[in-house]
C-alpha cells in the first residue's frame, strides 16, 4: 500500500471519529505536515486553479461594490485578482493557515497593496463580524471541508454579514448531501429557509476551468439578497 493511500485511510478514520475537525487540523497545520506544502496550494500565477478568473468575473460584474470578504482566502490570491479588476475597494480575507496568510501579507507588502487585510480566523467563527458588514461574502472550495453538523450555521453567518450577495464556489448535488473525502452539499436545500433571498443562480463549471468531480458537481452559486 502506498503512503498516500495509507494516509487517506488514516484520514477517513479520523473523519469518522471527529468529523470536519480532522480537515480543520490538516489545513491549519498543513505547512508542518509536508516540506513542499505550497505545491498545489499557493497559486502564484493562477495556473493551478484557472477557475479563479471565472469566479472573479462573476464577482466583478456586480455594480456598486465597496467591500468584499473571502472565507478561506489562503494567501489572498483571489483578493489580489479582484483588486486588479475593482481597485481601491475594501477587501478582507480570513484563513486558518498562518503560513499561507504570511505569504500573502509579504506579497502585498512587496506590491504596496494597502486595501487588502488578511486575518487568522475560522469559517466556523464569524461572530465578530457585524450584520451586513460586507457587500459580498464569498468562498472558494472551502465549504467542502465543513460537515453536515456545521454547514448550515456557516452559511447562515455568511448570509448574515453580507449586505448584497453571497457567492460560493463549491461542489453541489441536487440530492442528499454526501461525503466522499470531501462534502458535496445540497446548497439549494440548505439555504431554502433563509429570509431576504432575492434570487439564487447555479452556474456550472466546465472542463475549460476544472476537471474531475468539479465538472460533475462544481457550481458557482450566486445568492442575492434583498437590501
Amino acid at each position: 500500500m502506498s503512503i498516500k493511500k495509507f494516509l487517506r485511510k488514516v484520514k477517513r478514520f479520523f473523519d469518522y471519529l471527529i468529523g470536519d475537525k480532522s480537515d480543520e487540523i490538516y489545513w491549519r497545520y498543513k505547512s508542518l505536515l509536508s516540506s513542499n506544502w505550497q505545491e498545489g496550494y499557493l497559486d502564484t500565477d493562477e495556473k493551478i486553479h484557472p477557475h479563479r478568473q471565472l469566479l472573479v468575473k462573476k464577482i466583478s460584474q456586480k455594480h456598486s461594490i465597496k467591500s468584499i470578504l473571502e472565507i478561506g482566502c489562503s494567501n489572498g490570491i483571489n483578493l489580489r485578482i479582484i483588486n486588479k479588476k475593482i481597485p481601491g475597494i475594501i477587501l478582507e480575507g480570513i484563513d486558518i493557515n498562518k503560513k499561507a496568510l504570511n505569504d500573502g501579507i509579504n506579497k502585498m507588502k512587496k506590491e504596496n497593496i494597502k486595501n487588502i487585510k488578511l486575518k487568522y480566523k475560522s469559517a466556523k467563527n464569524l461572530s465578530s463580524y457585524k450584520n451586513n458588514e460586507f457587500d459580498i461574502v464569498f468562498c472558494d472550495a472551502v465549504l467542502m471541508y465543513i460537515d453536515n453538523y456545521n454547514i448550515k450555521k456557516v452559511l447562515e453567518e455568511m448570509f448574515r454579514i453580507s449586505k448584497k450577495l453571497v457567492i460560493i464556489c463549491e461542489q453541489h448535488t441536487d440530492k442528499k448531501s454526501f461525503y466522499n473525502d470531501k462534502w458535496v452539499h445540497n446548497y439549494g436545500h440548505l439555504i431554502k429557509s433563509f429570509s431576504s433571498i432575492k434570487s439564487i443562480v447555479f452556474n456550472s463549471i466546465s472542463d475549460d476551468f476544472w476537471d474531475g468531480d468539479w465538472i460533475k458537481y462544481g457550481k458557482i452559486i450566486l445568492i442575492e439578497k434583498y437590501e
